[in-house]
């Protein structure tokens, strides 16, 4: 073999080793980007589902929420029995109005500054007799004057801080009224998200703990689907973040949907697989899901540019460990 052609043959190997290096593929067939790459395995699950709890313990006096039933969320689900918050609430509501009462009764206030002006008027009075006529009126008079009035003043300064107060307590009464609404509002139990009630735990009139879940909510405006890919066909550090297509067949012929891959498991199993999770936009048709969990579904994986995955450092493989896992 001639020189050249062993050089240009070196150059070669090394231009397909460097390329695999960087991800652009391998030498066991990955599929090109523009035809997709199907995986294996697909489960498709609800994205969410929350147990809703009791937030009080007590007597569940209703629970609206039916199975299967569509709720939006902050729909009620159940009723908590709310008596005794009623009765507080009543007793706070007939305080604040005690306190209103008590706020706008100024004839207290309004009966000392008279008599301060009376007093006032009578200083002034003796004042002047004592400046014209020498001897008219004592000095003494003039100090009981002068204190007459200085208590006059007292008395208003008095009901004005007792109007203060007043007004406090009235804000004192609203914020309590304010907080017992809120504890009878806790106590209608709504829905933290969208979606359809999967299981009812609890009926009407039984007994429940804080923290027991009452009813579950599983959302199907998204969904997640769990699947396995080789390293052959697509590489962990380009598969995050790409596009997927999903299809499956059903009576009406075949349906398609959308989604994106949102994480890649930081670990390789046998036969150099990995797991990805795709999270999927479902629409509806009519009052009907189009997709529904459980439902088994071809996906493919349309990669494009890389997107650096932050759960196996940055889109290389070193933070991957084989391990003999099925």
């Amino acid at each position: 073999m001639s020189k050249p052609l062993i050089l240009r043959s070196s150059l070669f190997v090394l231009l397909c080793l460097l390329h695999m290096i960087q991800g652009g593929g391998t030498m066991f067939g990955q599929v090109p980007a523009e035809n997709g790459v199907p995986v294996e395995d697909c489960v498709v699950r609800f994205a969410e589902e929350v147990n809703v709890p009791a937030v009080e313990t007590g007597i569940l006096e209703s629970v609206v929420a039916k199975l299967n039933q569509t709720i939006a969320a902050g729909d009620l689900l159940a009723q908590q029995k709310s008596d005794q918050v009623d009765l507080q609430l009543r007793i706070a509501t007939l305080q604040k109005k005690a306190a209103e009462e008590r706020l706008s009764d100024d004839l207290e206030l309004q009966y000392a500054r008279t008599a301060q002006a009376e007093a006032e008027a009578e200083l002034a009075s003796h004042r002047a007799i004592y400046e014209e006529t020498a001897g008219a009126v004592s000095r003494n008079s003039i100090r009981k004057l002068e204190l007459a009035v200085k208590r006059t003043e007292l008395q208003v300064q008095q009901e004005q801080k007792r109007r203060r107060l007043a007004q406090v307590e009235l804000d004192l009464r609203q914020a309590d009224i304010q907080k017992l609404e809120l504890n009878a509002e806790r106590l209608k139990v709504h829905s933290p998200l969208p979606g359809v009630v999967s299981e009812v735990f609890r009926r009407s009139g039984e007994w429940a703990t804080a923290g027991d879940p009452i009813v579950r909510i599983a959302r199907l405006d998204r969904l997640h689907a769990h699947c396995l890919l080789t390293v052959d066909k697509l590489s962990p550090r380009r598969c995050y973040g790409q596009p997927v297509t999903v299809r499956w067949q059903d009576p009406e012929g075949e349906r398609e949907l959308r989604g994106r891959v949102i994480s890649v498991d930081p670990e390789l199993l046998t036969l150099g697989r990995y797991r990805l999770h795709v999270e999927i936009e479902n629409v509806r048709d009519g009052q009907h899901w189009r997709l529904l969990p459980g439902t088994e579904v071809q996906m493919t994986v349309h990669p494009s540019a890389a997107v650096a995955n932050p759960m196996i450092g940055g889109g290389n493989l070193q933070g991957l460990r084989f391990q003999e896992r099925r």
